[in-house]
């Protein structure tokens, strides 16, 4: 999961807190997931190649690509930790039909290949 960040965004600043207890959560759980953050300002063309539009923009990338609709949950550790759950057992084939049936649907956007660390 990328959180695609603007320095100067106030959302940003708020959710800052919450992507470092998230990204801990998700080393002491032990979820087989990459946490990341791109600042948008300091990497415009990325941002740029990835169509970020707003921030903060959560995104979720399974096999270097990133998987519409962004996410647009609660932004607490709690929500953010059942989201990534819920995807990481869905991309192992362990959700259930509803999911299944949904992940179909998705489109896939250009992904970055890659996720820097918090």
């Amino acid at each position: 999961m990328v959180d695609y960040f603007a320095p100067w965004c106030i959302w940003c600043q708020c959710l800052a807190p919450t992507g470092g207890k998230f990204a801990a959560e998700v080393k002491s759980q032990k979820i087989h997931l990459g946490v990341g953050k791109v600042d948008c300002v300091q990497h415009q063309q990325m941002c740029k190649d990835e169509r970020v539009m707003a921030f903060p923009m959560l995104r979720w990338y399974e096999g270097g690509k990133a998987i519409m609709p962004d996410y647009r949950g609660d932004q607490t550790v709690e929500a953010l930790l059942e989201y990534a759950k819920q995807r990481v057992s869905s991309s192992k084939g362990g959700g259930d039909d509803d999911q299944a049936e949904d992940e179909s649907t998705e489109e896939h956007h250009p992904g970055l290949g890659f996720v820097m660390d918090m």
